[in-house]
């Protein structure tokens, strides 16, 4: 597959950014900063979407490349398949995300899938663990790390996944399940487990037959007291009409108290209506965050006086560290340059030389009138070469050459002593960033605190800010007070009202028995109806004995014994989870066993591929200094030296041939792993290899650009140097 175009709308730094590919090499160089890394980011993004790998901004490609002016990521890119049908992604990502893939004619085409997914064939892992290749991929110090990553690489497509670690966890979930002997594990926990729940089965079932014919009594009981309480009926109804007397004068109660919440109630809502901002009301707790982040707001002006008084003596102690002012204004000015002080000291020692060289050979023609115009020539070379050297002094802002001279010779001993105070100016801009950002935070929260209070001030004059805070809190503490007294009031009401409520059971029942007292029947003395009523309850005494007694028994067995539907039920679950257990057990044996065969058979056919196409790049790679690089069944690393017959260990290579090695497999794996011929992103890949290696490495760049379209992001100029006209340059 290969990308033509891409148009980033707004991601990252880039903004209505459009790149023309070339089918083969692409270089895009910038400076650090300039939004390089972007293009191959926004590359795997219209591929993918953002995969994130936690809250941090570093592995949150959304929270990275999110633009501070807009919500949203979007963008479209252009490509062509191997078999030449063209097609247009378009992405868009905000707090939802929406991709579309189309063909030639604008008609949607395999919906509800990413580019990537439809393209290669690979999740969004295995083509970051492959195609897409950064600096800190091909970083490898240790040589054990470097064949494991390889290994999982084959087996997963991902060099952190350890597949063998995958098969030690199977074994572990098949442990906990049911162990060797039998005797431990889930699955023998259950088993051991249902057969107590059957033997109490059966004890129940005893139990129970006991409870029914308690239960059976204590039925005979009861009616045998409700037949007596016939008898009782007349004094019943001469007490119900004292009871409804008494109810009439509690009902009373009960609507002069409800009067009284009834009016405290509409002073409370009053006020509360007052104090009500966008539905709203400020409490105790939000008046005293409001005050913590007013002082908050004090001590983050505070200490951010303190970053720039810090920053300004920095300032001034690096002024002062150099006993010489121009030296200093001219270590700055060549630090800005990029340049070092051996690389220009030589370059005018060579244009001294060669303008000495022309003035002489002047100065030697001149004096034959013949060969006059040559003289001029070099006349004219000699004034040019002068005139660079009083441009590169010039430069510096040197008044002649020797005072740059002078100042180059000096420039490290004077940037030496200077580095502690550049340290400081470093640590207390810093210390500034983080001061500033500080303010701003409880500037933002305060300032958001008092809108939502209905008090909106500007947060640009924080002195006013807090100020206003202040008196506001001030005033809103007063209205909670006010507030807090009504809801006082309207609690000591609602107290009161609830307490005789409480005393009664039933409110309405009260109503229908105080509206049933009759004032036509005569109200005798209370004692004396209870004396007759409670002569006739006594006639009861010995069935209630018995009632209790029966009912005692009852409470006894059914409280100590267990529901025979529960443990039927338990049991079946039980039997359903053994059933599942052992189910599990037999797949989890099938799984181990499988994936064991599954490495026998991957490192019996893959390793004999990976290790012929591998020798052949790593032999580019480090110019035919190696013959061959070896991976073994077991995944194991050893080279071949060209003129060597004994094959070595990958820990004799330098960290260098380390990385090349590591260079050469993954190009390898991307032969073998991919449905589409994938494009591959070298993201400041190259950075750890000197220039020699680097040109090797361009070289095979060049090669497989024949089957690859390539992708190389770069802070230098060098990559594009060395490939000159063979790859199409993008510099941003």
């Amino acid at each position: 597959m290969k990308i033509k175009s891409i148009k980033a709308e707004s991601f990252g730094k880039l903004k209505d950014a459009s790149f023309e590919f070339s089918p083969k090499i692409n270089i895009v160089c910038g400076e650090n900063e300039s939004g390089k890394s972007s293009v191959g980011r926004f590359v795997r993004f219209m591929l993918y979407g953002f995969t994130s790998r936690g809250s941090e901004i570093s592995n949150n490609d959304k929270k990275k490349y999110m633009p501070w002016d807009e919500s949203v990521c979007k963008g479209q890119m252009e490509i062509e398949r191997t078999d030449g049908d063209s097609f247009s992604v378009r992405r868009e990502q905000g707090q939802k995300g929406h991709s579309l893939i189309a063909d030639k004619d604008g008609t949607p085409v395999f919906t509800d899938k990413s580019a990537g997914e439809v393209f290669f064939g690979v999740d969004a892992d295995t083509f970051d663990r492959t195609a897409l290749i950064s600096a800190g991929d091909v970083a490898f110090e240790d040589t054990e790390a470097l064949a494991g990553a390889v290994k999982n690489m084959v087996f997963s497509a991902d060099s952190t996944v350890d597949s063998d670690k995958a098969l030690k966890i199977l074994e572990n979930y098949k442990k906990s399940i049911l162990s060797k002997n039998k005797k431990s594990g889930r699955l023998a926990e259950a088993r051991l487990e249902r057969e107590e729940l059957i033997s109490r089965q059966r004890e129940v079932r005893e139990l129970h037959k006991e409870l029914l014919g308690a239960q059976s009594n204590l039925e005979k009981t009861r009616a045998s007291i409700d037949q007596n309480a016939e008898k009782l009926k007349k004094l019943a109804e001469e007490r119900a009409n004292l009871e409804s007397l008494r109810a009439y004068e509690l009902t009373k109660k009960i609507d002069d108290a409800k009067c009284r919440v009834d009016e405290s109630r509409s002073e409370y809502e009053k006020k509360s209506i007052e104090m009500t901002f966008d539905s709203f009301i400020p409490d105790r707790a939000y008046l005293s965050a409001m005050n913590d982040t007013a002082l908050a707001l004090g001590k983050a002006d505070t200490l951010l006086e303190s970053a720039k008084s810090e920053l300004a003596a920095a300032s001034e102690a690096l002024r002062t560290s150099f006993r010489d002012a121009d030296q200093l204004k001219f270590n700055g000015l060549l630090d800005d340059s990029g340049k070092k002080p051996k690389d220009i000291l030589d370059d005018i020692a060579l244009l001294k030389k060669e303008q000495k060289s022309a003035k002489k050979t002047a100065i030697i023609l001149t004096f034959l009138i013949i060969t006059l115009p040559i003289a001029a020539f070099f006349y004219v070379k000699s004034s040019k070469i002068k005139k660079k050297l009083a441009e590169l002094y010039s430069a510096f802002e040197c008044e002649d050459l020797q005072t740059l001279e002078k100042r180059l010779s000096e420039y490290d001993a004077s940037s030496s002593a200077a580095d502690s105070a550049k340290q400081r100016c470093k640590a207390a801009k810093d210390a500034l960033v983080i001061a500033e950002n500080a303010r701003m935070k409880c500037a933002g929260e305060l300032a958001d605190m008092l809108d939502k209070t209905g008090c909106g001030v500007s947060i640009s004059d924080t002195s006013a800010l807090m100020d206003t805070a202040l008196r506001h809190v001030k005033k809103l503490d007063s209205d909670v007070s006010d507030l807090e007294l009504k809801k006082n009031a309207l609690s000591s009401a609602d107290a009161i009202y609830n307490g005789i409520l409480a005393s009664v059971p039933d409110v309405d029942e009260l109503r229908e028995k105080a509206a049933k007292y009759d004032p036509d029947i005569p109200i005798r003395d209370e004692s004396k109806i209870k004396m007759e009523y409670d002569f006739c309850t006594s006639a009861n005494s010995i069935l209630a004995d018995k009632e209790r007694e029966y009912e005692k028994k009852t409470a006894v067995l059914a409280g100590n014994m267990e529901k025979p539907d529960e443990l039927a039920a338990r049991i079946n679950l039980l039997s359903e989870e053994i059933s599942r257990l052992e189910l599990n057990y037999d797949a989890l044996d099938l799984a181990s066993g499988s994936i064991e065969l599954a490495h026998e058979r991957m490192r019996g056919n893959f390793s004999p591929r990976l290790t012929s196409r591998a020798s052949e790049l790593f032999k580019e790679i480090t110019g035919g200094k190696y013959e061959g690089l070896f991976v073994d069944k077991d995944f194991g690393l050893t080279f071949l030296e060209t003129g060597s017959s004994t094959p070595r260990s990958v820990e004799y290579l330098s960290s260098g041939a380390l990385d090349a090695a590591y260079l050469s497999l993954r190009i390898a794996l991307a032969d073998m792993l991919y449905d589409e011929t994938p494009v591959l992103v070298f993201d400041d890949a190259f950075v750890r290899f000197d220039r020699p290696r680097l040109e090797k490495i361009c070289g095979v760049l060049l090669k497989i650009s024949e089957k690859y379209q390539i992708i190389v992001l770069s802070c230098r100029d060098t990559e594009s140097e060395i490939l000159k006209d063979k790859a199409n340059v993008i510099r941003i």
